[in-house]
């Protein structure tokens, strides 16, 4: 211990020492009347790909805004149940992923040719074969490769950290097939289907502001996002797409897509196109005309005929406009 801290013959005292196994825990409820589990206390993990601080922040906010709800009278306390519902199984993917992550640190190391037990020299000697360039190493080197490919995955879980779909009786389907993705650990691909975060995109407010969507999220408040049709002699108006009733936690703001992230074909513009937020950020419902797809950087919610279509830079007489609620 002296010679891995490198504190030579400087005095301590050890006061207790424990033993700590490498495994994967779930709880098997994640409620319990008025007990909720909720971070570490709901599961426990390997600190590698530091999931385990993600899922403690997600299954805070997820819980929070429906307790407040509630406490508020603005939803049933059966709102509470789907906590559990939406959070378990999410957990349960940063878990494996954690212990994927753990081993692929262990084969790495075998990889390379270490053994604990040998003396520094040797393991050197060995790391020292993966760059020789020497043919009879040749094997030793791709070996090498392979695992750190594998474990540099770690770095780079966004499908995991972000790509999450809730299903619960809080989330309701529109019947669209689950998105296929080549790579369900690194390639995170936004998604606009219900149960997903939210995705990106840039808006211009009325007074010409660009901001996050994101940023109208609030806390305590359902975000209604709502395509409407805008024609060139329209001259800028804009016509609310759903009137606000004083007893929803609803939050309007007129916005527009930004010019150069394209905007829905005109022959689109018909149709109106629906999404409600959450207060926790996830997409609760999302609704228009023919369909919807995943497109978000069209600026609204797309008809899946003209999800091939390329965006294009349009004149503002001649981009779609919406509101967002």
């Amino acid at each position: 211990m002296r010679a891995a801290l490198g504190i030579g013959d400087l005095p301590m005292k050890i006061h207790k020492i424990t033993r700590w196994a490498v495994e994967g825990v779930l709880a098997k409820n994640f409620r319990k009347g008025r007990v909720f589990l909720v971070g570490d206390a709901a599961h426990r993990h390997p600190p590698t790909g530091g999931l385990g601080l993600t899922s403690g922040i997600q299954d805070s906010q997820n819980i929070c805004w429906k307790l407040a709800a509630v406490l508020k009278g603005q939803a049933d306390e059966a709102l509470l149940d789907t906590y559990e519902a939406e959070r378990r199984p999410v957990d349960a993917r940063n878990i494996q992923r954690s212990m994927e992550n753990a081993m692929a640190h262990l084969e790495a190391g075998r990889a390379f040719g270490l053994n604990p037990a040998a003396t520094s020299d040797a393991n050197w000697a060995q790391l020292k074969r993966i760059w020789s360039g020497k043919p009879e190493d040749a094997e030793h080197r791709a070996g090498a490769l392979r695992a750190i490919r594998h474990i540099s995955m770690e770095a780079n879980e966004l499908n995991v950290e972000y790509g999450y779909r809730y299903q619960s009786a809080a989330v309701v389907p529109d019947g669209s097939p689950e998105p296929q993705t080549i790579d369900d650990v690194r390639l995170y691909e936004p998604s606009t289907r219900p149960g997903s975060p939210l995705p990106h995109a840039w808006i211009d407010d009325e007074a010409g502001s660009r901001r996050a969507l994101k940023d109208l999220v609030v806390p305590g408040r359902f975000l209604l996002i709502a395509g409407v049709r805008r024609r060139r002699h329209d001259s800028g108006r804009q016509r609310p797409a759903h009137r606000r009733r004083a007893d929803r936690p609803h939050r309007r703001r007129p916005v527009r897509s930004p010019s150069g992230l394209g905007a829905v074909p005109r022959h689109q513009r018909e149709r109106r196109r629906v999404g409600a937020a959450r207060p926790g950020g996830e997409l609760a419902q999302r609704r228009g005309g023919g369909g919807c797809n995943d497109d978000i950087g069209r600026g609204a919610w797309a008809d899946p005929r003209t999800s091939a279509s390329r965006p294009r830079r349009q004149s503002d007489a001649d981009r779609g406009t919406g509101h967002m609620t």
